[in-house]
């Protein structure tokens, strides 16, 4: 809680004193600065010493101070003499044109709001303060409402007890609070952000969905079945982890980010200063690297954490280690499976689920742990001591009494199942001398309080039930329940799991499903008695198998636009497969016919932009709209793209991981003019669309914590790279994107609206030379480039979409 009177308070000080010295006229611009400014914004306003810069140069030009870690302000301090002549009557309510402050030829305010307000321009900093101590003159300096400085307001505080008398005001116009949180906006009456309506908004139905056809819903039904489903089908699951199953951690030729990235997926979790778990990568598929140390570990208290990403394949590995492990660390185990995803979905109570699934998959395992004889060695030491008791001389007088009283203390022991099933496991283990492995998968895919239970339900059977636990956990999930919760009390080993190769395990994945599609070779239990013609499947993946041997830009883009995530690469392919956008029926005839057929890889790019729609829709498509601007600002076009370039950069500060401060990254997009929110909205569409990672695994949808600021760290993805290496300038992004944009100039969003309901490829040919030309003449507009990022050089390297599309029109349209 901010303690308002306790500011004020000190600002009451700092007047009495002032009023009280006499020899203040004296000060010069750095007495006044160190004896009253200072004072009024680090113990009056609660700007913080450490987030404030004073003295700073860009391109030897200094300002007095910067206000706030990204910036926020810009105060310009004149010596104390330098008196700022307002005439009486000019303000009303502290409030007054900053075109009056003009006018008034004997002020020195002039000069030095357009020093600051300069400043503010070059710096991207939105709030200019002039002072000389004892007033202040506030104002909004970098406008991006389209109103001329000149003509806004400025608040104006004509001495400290004016400040004082109005402190609420001074508060909201002055204060880290007020500013941070955009209150000044409407203190300055910026007016609202008029942005043109997007040429979506013209379209009679958007988003509009593509309604599939009957090939393609039985496509899209199969492909999810014999790509996606096939690992859960139990019938063929041993032979499916035996022939399908890839190493953890390979790296991938086509990524198009660094392999010290890549090999540094996990890193940074914690910051520097937190005391961190020791992270170890898994990466063998034969030899998991658990050693008898980690188990001592897990057997003293502590689960074992497997951490990874959406998708890698968590899951994947932990039924591959059940089905397929030969070490002699695990050959002499009993193995349970939880799966709190689809598994528990409609458990409300965790703990219980997992009680019940032990007792059920013991069972299914051949331990009846309700079996008497079973019961009798479990508790031996209650039946012995209960023949002692006042029941035992019954064992003589009235045996079938006494049996019935051992039933009855039997009973009640089975019944509390979970104290059942503890000693039920102390027995076994000692009586067989085998080894309990309970797996707890997909916690993560639960809500954060059942994450939460799922982690104290694994502490409890590691602590008490002396079981060996695994844990799979996201990394955000990790972090958030090591620093504030479940995970926090003791010290553990994480085993980090990476995605495999990607092209390794497509190639067999599809292989696979085209053996499943045959059906002689791994018939399917569920389809016994049912007839299913899988014929079209298989040659859809035969085509995308000879598609992706023919071109390997095809596994570029897999790979990267997926960020390398096993999930979403087979969520992709079978998308693909039965999208309405993709002409199935063209590609299985052309197979048909002639045995071949190479799918090119705009079709892969067009399913991807559009998903399910005929149109590009932000919420849908996995892609970002990197030219989506918040601003009537065309210089916001480029925003994204020259954020994505910096974190690129070889030559950009970042650590030995490649994440880069995201101060660093702030202090560089506001040197080039952005401010602070158009700098915080871009960073924000680019972490939630996984164009950018963050130190802390999150995006800000998925985090428990609502958006407050910007991730300390932060590093360029795959996804990213492909954006602004690959799709910048190529004919079917910007065909997409287009629809998405907002178009600044009259004149072109009235060029493009002309035939907007076309989509015959030489309309879209045209629309889409027409945005990339207007693209390209508001990145020569530019005043200021940043070395590292031409976009015109990435639209000539990608023009060759362009060039495609052009001989296609030239060669099939010449009679027209």
């Amino acid at each position: 809680m901010i303690d308002f009177e306790k500011f004020k308070s000190n600002l009451n000080d700092l007047v009495i004193e002032c009023e009280s010295n006499t020899e203040g006229s004296a000060r010069n611009e750095a007495q006044t600065r160190f004896d009253i400014i200072d004072r009024v914004l680090f113990d009056c306003l609660d700007w913080s010493k450490e987030e404030a810069k004073v003295e700073r140069s860009v391109e030897g030009k200094y300002t007095d101070y910067e206000l706030g870690r990204k910036r926020i302000a810009v105060v310009e301090a004149k010596r104390e003499g330098l008196s700022f002549n307002i005439p009486s009557g000019t303000i009303t309510n502290n409030k007054m044109k900053l075109s009056t402050l003009f006018a008034l030829e004997k002020s020195n305010i002039k000069e030095a709001v357009l020093q600051a307000k300069n400043y503010c321009s070059e710096r991207g900093i939105q709030y200019g303060i002039v002072t000389n101590g004892h007033q202040y003159i506030c104002f909004l300096a970098s406008r991006t409402d389209g109103v001329p400085i000149k003509e806004g307001s400025a608040v104006v505080f004509t001495s400290l007890k004016d400040i004082l008398e109005n402190f609420e005001l001074a508060w909201e116009s002055m204060s880290k609070y007020g500013l941070a949180n955009s209150t000044t906006n409407q203190l300055f009456k910026k007016n609202n952000i008029s942005l043109p309506k997007k040429l979506s908004s013209k379209l009679l139905e958007y988003p509009k969905f593509r309604y599939k056809n009957n090939l393609q819903s039985d496509l899209a039904l199969l492909s999810e079945l014999f790509i996606q489903d096939v690992a859960n089908e139990a019938d063929i699951q041993e032979r499916f982890y035996k022939e399908c199953y890839c190493e953890s951690g390979a790296l991938s030729k086509y990524s198009l980010i660094s392999k010290n990235i890549l090999k540094a997926r996990y890193s940074n979790l914690f910051p520097n200063e937190e005391e961190s778990p020791t992270l170890q990568a898994v990466k063998d598929k034969k030899k998991f690297n658990i050693t008898s140390t980690d188990i001592s570990s897990a057997l003293s208290k502590r689960p074992i954490i497997l951490m990874g990403d959406v998708g890698v394949g968590k899951s994947s590995f932990i039924k591959n280690l059940i089905i397929n492990d030969s070490e002699d660390i695990f050959n002499n185990s009993l193995y349970v499976y939880i799966d709190l995803g689809v598994g528990g979905i409609l458990a409300n109570n965790i703990e219980s689920f997992v009680v019940n699934e032990i007792k059920e998959q013991f069972t299914e395992k051949g331990l009846d742990i309700e079996e008497f004889n079973f019961l009798k060695g479990v508790y031996a030491s209650e039946l012995s001591k209960f023949s002692k008791g006042r029941w035992g001389f019954l064992i003589e007088s009235n045996p079938n009494g006494y049996q019935t009283k051992i039933a009855e203390l039997l009973d009640e022991k089975v019944n509390d199942l979970h104290n059942h099933l503890k000693r039920s496991i102390e027995y076994y283990t000692k009586s067989n001398q085998k080894q309990v492995v309970i797996f707890i998968d997909n916690a993560d895919q639960r809500s954060y309080e059942d994450q939460q239970s799922a982690f104290l339900a694994s502490q409890e059977l590691a602590i008490s039930w002396k079981v060996i636990v695994f844990v799979s956990v996201r990394p955000n999930t990790f972090y958030e329940s090591k620093t504030s919760g479940a995970l926090s009390a003791y010290h553990t080993k994480v085993f980090t799991i990476s995605p495999p190769k990607i092209e390794e395990m497509l190639d067999k994945r599809l292989r696979f499903a085209i053996d499943l599609a045959k059906g002689s070779d791994i018939p399917l239990e569920k389809f016994k008695n049912v007839h299913v013609n899988a014929e079209n499947i298989e040659y859809m993946i035969q085509a995308i198998l000879m598609s992706l041997d023919f071109n390997e830009d095809i596994y570029s883009f897999l790979i990267n636009i997926t960020g390398g995530n096993v999930r979403s690469v087979l969520e992709f392919i079978t998308k693909f497969i039965g999208n309405g956008n993709v002409d199935a029926d063209k590609i299985i005839r052309i197979m048909k016919e002639q045995d071949r057929y190479y799918i090119p890889i705009h079709e892969f790019t067009k399913a991807a932009l559009l998903g399910d729609f005929s149109h590009y829709d932000p919420k849908s498509s996995i892609a970002m709209n990197v030219f989506d601007i918040s601003y009537p600002d065309k210089n916001e076009y480029f925003l994204s793209l020259i954020a994505l370039s910096y974190l690129n950069f070889q030559e950009s500060p970042k650590d030995k991981d490649d994440f880069m401060d995201s101060q660093v990254l702030f202090d560089e997009l506001q040197s080039l003019g952005y401010n602070s929110e158009q700098i915080e909205s871009s960073i924000t569409k680019m972490v939630n669309k996984k164009i950018i990672d963050t130190s802390e695994r999150i995006t800000f949808k998925e985090s428990s914590n609502k958006l407050t600021s910007s991730p300390n760290l932060l590093r360029i993805s795959s996804v990213g790279a492909y954006h602004f290496l690959k799709w910048v300038g190529d004919f079917t992004y910007l065909d997409a994107m287009l629809f998405d944009t907002p178009i600044l100039d009259a004149s072109v969003h009235q060029e493009l609206l002309s035939n907007l309901d076309g989509i015959d490829i030489k309309t879209r040919y045209s629309r889409a030379v027409i945005f990339r030309d207007y693209l390209l003449q508001c990145w020569r507009d530019m005043d200021i480039k940043p070395i590292y990022f031409d976009f015109s050089q990435l639209v000539d390297e990608n023009s060759n979409s362009f060039e495609k599309v052009s001989s296609f029109i030239n060669s099939n349209y010449n009679d027209h």
